[in-house]
C-alpha cells in the first residue's frame, strides 16, 4: 500500500528572481531593492525564498534590525514566505504562526524576527498566478497567498546534524524554553 502524499492545498507558483524582486517592492514600498543572492530553499507546501540586500528592512519593533547591526554584517539576509491561502481558515493559522514567531522573538528566543511591510501589517494576501501579481489580494480564493518577511537566521537542519547525547540535550532543553515561552 504504497501512497504518494500529496499537499494539502495548492502550492504557490515557482517565482524568479525578478518576480520575487517586484513581490518585495510592492510589499515592502521601496521603490528600489538590489537582491544580492538568491535562492528558494526547499519546502513541502509553501515557498520560501532566501535572499539578500544591502540595506536593512524595519523590523516589527520599528528600528533597523539590531540583529544585524551588531553583527557588523554589511549584507542582511532575509526570507520571503509565501502560504497558500484557500479559506478563511487557513489565514487565521497564518495569523497565529506569526504571532506566535513575535512573541518568542519578544521573549529572548533566538528565531527570525518579522519585517513589517508598507501597511505596517505583518502580512498581506497576495494573488499570484503564473502571469498575474496582485497585491494586495482583492479576496481570498484559489490564487490568494499569504506572503511575509523574516530575518533569515544562518543554522543547519536537525536532518544534518549526527545525534549525540548533548545535542538531545540541547534539543529537549530548548523545547521546555519553548513550551514555558507558548503558556498562556
Amino acid at each position: 500500500m504504497n501512497q504518494v502524499i500529496a499537499p494539502l492545498r495548492k502550492r504557490p507558483p515557482l517565482l524568479s528572481k525578478a518576480q520575487v524582486n517586484a513581490l518585495l517592492i510592492q510589499l515592502t514600498g521601496r521603490s528600489h531593492l538590489d537582491i544580492g543572492r538568491f535562492k528558494e530553499l526547499p519546502s513541502y507546501a509553501d515557498r520560501n525564498y532566501h535572499f539578500q540586500l544591502q540595506s536593512y528592512l524595519e523590523s516589527d519593533q520599528g528600528n533597523p534590525l539590531q540583529a544585524y547591526k551588531h553583527t557588523g554584517q554589511k549584507i542582511q539576509s532575509y526570507i520571503l514566505k509565501i502560504l497558500s491561502c484557500p479559506d478563511q481558515e487557513s489565514y487565521d493559522l497564518a495569523c497565529a504562526r506569526i504571532g506566535v514567531m513575535r512573541n518568542l522573538h519578544i521573549a529572548g528566543l533566538k528565531c527570525p524576527n518579522l519585517i513589517k511591510l508598507k501597511n505596517q501589517d505583518l502580512m498581506q494576501t497576495v494573488q499570484l498566478s503564473e502571469s498575474h501579481l496582485q497585491c494586495p489580494a482583492s479576496d481570498i480564493g484559489e490564487n490568494t497567498f499569504i506572503a511575509y518577511l523574516l530575518t533569515f537566521i544562518e543554522g543547519q537542519t536537525l536532518a544534518t546534524i549526527r545525534p549525540s547525547n548533548n545535542l538531545l540535550y540541547r534539543i529537549g532543553k530548548y523545547a521546555g524554553l519553548l513550551a514555558k515561552n507558548l503558556q498562556v
